[in-house]
């Protein structure tokens, strides 16, 4: 998942996700691995809900902004008006 280190997903069906904890201590490795499927599920329905519209599965302006501001900054494609904003420029 994206900003969290230790989950990993499993790619099984369904999707599994674990959460690995390492520590060295003396020389010794310990590890935890811990099934946090409930959460990082949840987590994701949660982000889906803030980014898009429940009615029409559309992304919202803010997620359309930053995807679009990605792409254009990549080169992939240019936006572009229809000049009725009244600013002239098209």
């Amino acid at each position: 998942m994206e900003g969290e280190n230790d989950i990993f997903c499993i790619h099984a069906t369904p999707k599994r996700w674990v959460r690995i904890r390492i520590k060295e201590d003396n020389g010794s490795v310990f590890g935890v691995a811990a099934d946090v499927t409930e959460e990082t599920r949840e987590k994701i329905r949660i982000e889906h809900e803030r980014d898009y519209d429940s009615l029409t599965g559309l992304c919202n302006i803010d997620i359309f902004k930053k995807r679009g501001g990605e792409h254009t900054a990549a080169g992939d494609f240019g936006i572009c008006g229809d000049g009725h904003d009244g600013s002239g420029q098209f």
